[in-house]
């Protein structure tokens, strides 16, 4: 109401005003110039980027091996007890890239020694109880782990992190499962999963096993997922399920997840297992 009060008084005294004052010179001002950002690159980057290409700035990747280590997440079990173990991982390579430590939250866990090089492709390491390539689809990787002294087995779900930014809008999933009950039964199967990244979501289903299935539910955050593995079959329970995009386009997706789940008994049995994903073009 006062914006009217206020147009009104001024078309009152307009004509008053132009009787009695000089018409006003004409501006003659440039425009300030745009500075608009330019537009967001659209599509992947050349090929020959994919070398270079990493979770930030200062991280590199060489054809063979990456130079500034790899992230991502581990999951362990304790035999003979219900305990399972998420824990933050990380490879560190040595400048030579003939050695490379694992650290799970921070504490070394183990040393691998590199075992095989392809003549143009990456390198693969091994130590006491974890053998496994590094980068398998060239930008993230699983291993395998299983210390006999400790009675600890797990998984170690590592690669180079696609940024936030770089995220596609949706992307679609192949690969393999596989999963350790109580140290003693194994199951393992395929994979198809669907990421919608506008509506921060990932669902699926992990099939082929010879024990159990499962459905795959999760929310998405920058480039990692957090959610559960709903299995069914001969074993069922709801699992905790977190995991990583890879790649400079989400190429890849590493995934672990644990909990417990039943026989149908009542007994429940400790589970951990990885999933291992490829984009589907």
């Amino acid at each position: 109401m006062k914006m009217l009060r206020f147009s009104i008084l001024l078309l009152g005294i307009a004509p008053l005003v132009s009787a009695c004052a000089s018409p006003p010179a004409p501006v003659t001002t440039n425009p300030p110039p745009v500075t608009t950002d330019p537009p967001p690159v659209v599509g992947p980057p050349p090929v020959a980027d994919y070398s270079t290409y990493a979770d930030s700035a200062t991280d590199t990747v060489t054809v063979k091996a990456p130079t500034d280590g790899l992230t991502g997440l581990a999951v362990r079990s304790v035999g003979g007890s219900l305990v399972t173990i998420l824990s933050e991982a990380e490879l560190v390579f040595s400048a030579d890239l003939n050695t490379v430590n694992i650290y799970l939250d921070g504490v070394l866990l183990t040393t691998l020694r590199k075992t095989f090089e392809g003549a143009t492709t990456r390198y693969s390491y091994s130590g006491v109880g974890i053998n496994g390539p590094i980068l398998a689809d060239q930008y993230h990787g699983i291993y395998d782990y299983n210390d006999g002294n400790t009675n600890t087995e797990g998984y170690i779900a590592v690669g180079v992190e696609t940024r936030p930014e770089n995220l596609p809008t949706s992307a679609t999933y192949n690969g393999t499962w596989d999963a350790k009950i109580s140290g003693v039964h194994r199951d393992s199967g395929i994979i198809l999963l669907s990421a919608d990244f506008p509506s921060q979501s990932l669902t699926g289903q992990l099939f082929g096993g010879s024990l159990m299935v499962a459905g795959i539910t999760a929310a998405i955050s920058g480039n990692e997922i957090d959610g559960t593995a709903n299995f069914s079959g001969v074993y069922s329970g709801t699992t905790a399920l977190k995991g990583t995009f890879y790649g400079p386009w989400a190429e890849g997706f590493g995934g672990v997840f644990l909990g417990q789940v039943s026989d149908g008994s009542g007994v429940a049995e400790p589970i951990i297992g990885n999933i291992n994903g490829y984009g589907v073009p």
